[in-house]
Order: structure tokens, then sequence, then C-alpha cells
């Protein structure tokens, strides 16, 4: 009996000893990984305070920027300080990029995309979008002008009457919007022609009472997420009553042609110069200052794409 008692024992002790070492075993087994999350880097952070850097490069770069409406006085078109939409593109080699307007309180002035394509590579693009002569400097100095009308406003007479209710002219304006559709010549040597989606959310809504616009709404056409025409719709006043008038505009060097139920309205050709003042759309590497806000590091989270190449300067036409 006392050795089926020490047999016994002895068992157990050795059951207890083995359940004991593999619970220390399952126990260290599922802490390594517990431990080595903790020390891994919360991506979702990092990518969060780089898009903060990002961001905050864009709007510093975008506000070294002046815009001034020339007439017989100057007047100031101030930058709205935050981008009116973010965007990004993985076959434009985009990273992360900002679309930006100036205003004099009302109607757009100046539309502006600052897409980044890698730390040391950025492009600046502004479009005039008024009716009279502009003039923008970064610090002080003027680096594009534009003396014609840069935007042709045109009336939509087969538009039902531009309703009382804003909230009734917000359904208005997405059912216009849909009933342009903008096709795009993409491509550098070889062009393939793709149709740009509508953002069915305007980028900005506006009252300008000076030139009768009741209301207005800026939509962007986008190839993936990058802007690349810009349509703008005003419910406005006329001698005849309320009416509808639209204007599109491009964001792109690329040739553009609009319709409205099936019949061209605008078209835009290929125009591929670059870092050339006196035109109505300006594109240009952007140089950054030292003191710029540093994208060091802060890309390394973003669409993964390979190296940007810079476009290649063309000469200017001759007018």
């Amino acid at each position: 009996m006392k050795q089926v008692l020490d047999n016994g024992f002895g068992m157990a002790c050795g059951d207890f000893f083995l359940g004991l070492v593999s619970c220390i075993g399952m126990i260290w087994t599922f802490t390594l990984p517990v431990v080595a999350q903790e020390a891994a880097p919360d991506n979702k952070s990092l990518e969060a305070e780089n898009a903060q850097k990002r961001l905050d490069f864009m709007n510093k770069a975008m506000a070294r920027n002046e815009l001034a409406i020339l007439g017989k006085t100057e007047i100031p078109s101030k930058l709205i300080p935050a981008p009116l939409l973010r965007w990004s593109s993985v076959e434009g080699n985009v990273k992360d990029g900002g679309l930006y307007g100036f205003t004099r309180g009302g109607r757009l002035d100046v539309v502006m995309q600052f897409p980044l394509h890698s730390e040391t590579f950025t492009v600046q693009e502004f479009v005039a979008t008024c009716e009279q002569p502009i003039s923008m400097k970064r610090d002080g100095q003027e680096f594009w002008r534009y003396d014609s009308p840069s935007i042709e406003w045109n009336v939509l007479p087969d538009a039902k009457p531009p309703h009382e209710s804003k909230t009734a002219r917000t359904v208005q304006f997405r059912q216009l919007a849909e009933s342009f559709e903008i096709q795009i010549d993409h491509g550098q040597k070889t062009f393939v022609r793709q149709p740009l989606r509508l953002l069915r959310q305007p980028v900005h809504r506006y009252q300008d009472l000076d030139i009768g616009a009741v209301d207005g709404a800026v939509f962007a056409f986008v190839l993936e997420t990058d802007p690349e025409a810009i349509l703008m719709l005003e419910a406005c006043q006329s001698d005849t009553g309320p009416q509808w008038r639209y204007a599109v505009t491009e964001m792109t060097v690329n040739a553009l042609e609009v319709t409205r139920n099936g019949k061209k309205v605008w078209e835009k050709p290929d125009h591929r110069v670059f870092c050339q003042s006196f035109v109505k759309h300006y594109t240009c590497p952007y140089r950054p200052l030292p003191d710029d806000v540093s994208l060091k590091g802060t890309l390394k989270m973003s669409t993964a794409v390979p190296a940007a190449a810079g476009p290649t300067p063309t000469p200017a036409r001759a007018k």
C-alpha cells in the first residue's frame, strides 16, 4: 500500500511538474507577441502625424502666395486657409495633395492644386477663374500674371429655375452637375481618352451678390481622386428672372472635352507649357524655403508608388 501511495504520489508530482512547465511555456508563448506588439510603432498614429505635417507644409507653402485683382486699383483676394479637397493618385504618382482657392468672399478667383510626389519634388498649379486680370506674387515678387478674362460663363436655358430654398437648390446643383460629362486625353506620349468622375459633394459653396450670384457651387471632376477639371454653377438673378449659369476650367495640361446631355459645350487642347507666366493655367515645380515644414519621412506610410520624374518644360507658344 505504501509503495502504491508512493508511486501514485510520484506520478501525481510528475504530472503536476509537467503541467506547470507546459503552462509556463504557454504563458511565455502568448506573452511574446504582446510585448512585440507593444514595441511596434502605432502605424495609424504615425500616418496621422505624417498627414498633419504634410498638411502643414501645403498650407504654409500656399500662404506664401498673394493674389491681387487688377483694375483701377488692386483688390486683394484672400486664400481660403484650408484645402477645399485633400487627394492622392497612384496613377499620377501623388502621395498627397491639396486643392485650394482664392476668393474675395464669394466666387473663386483662382483655383490651385499642390501635389506632393516625393519629399523633394512637389508641383504647384494655378488656374484663373475670375473675369478680371490677376497678379500672383510670392514673398512680394510677381511670378504669374494673366491680363485677359479667364473664364466664360454660359446660361443653362433648359434648366428649371433655381428653387427659393437652399436645401432644394442643393439637390438642383447635384442634378445639374450630373448632366455634364468630361473626358480627358490622359498620358504623356500615348494618350488614352478616359471619363472623369464627378465628386457629387461641392468642394466650395458660396454667395456673391455683387455679381448677382444668389448661390454658387464648385464641383471637381477627378481621375482617381485627382481634380482634372472644375465645374462652377451659379443660381443668379437676371432681367428675365432667376436662372442658372455655368463655367468650366481645367486643372490639367491634358486635353479635355465637356459635353452636356450629349452635346459638346466646352473643350481645351493639350497645352504643355511649364514655368511660363502670362498663361491662364500656370504650372511649375515648387521650390521650398529653409523655413518650410520638413517633408522628411512623412511620405513613407503613404501609397507605395514609383518615384516621380519631373515634367519636361516646353517652350512657350508664340502669341
